[in-house]
């Protein structure tokens, strides 16, 4: 598994390349915050907050480069 939106690149094409080879590899493709949400079965854990928070940063974060 790796997490699409950590795959870097200097373009698109780059980006987008390098994700199409993992995939070819075996790999399967999840998003960061996919991954964050699936870790947590239970979201009434200590641990959830951090996670929360985690997810209140990335998502305006995620919206800035998505509108580049």
């Amino acid at each position: 598994m790796f997490v699409v939106d950590a795959v870097g690149g200097v373009s698109q094409l780059a980006h987008r390349t390098a994700i199409e080879r993992l995939t070819a590899a075996g790999a399967i493709p999840n998003t960061s915050l996919a991954l964050v949400t699936e870790l947590f079965r239970d979201w009434k854990s200590p641990l959830a907050d951090k996670a929360r928070n985690v997810i209140k940063w990335y998502m305006p974060e995620a919206q800035k480069l998505a509108a580049r």
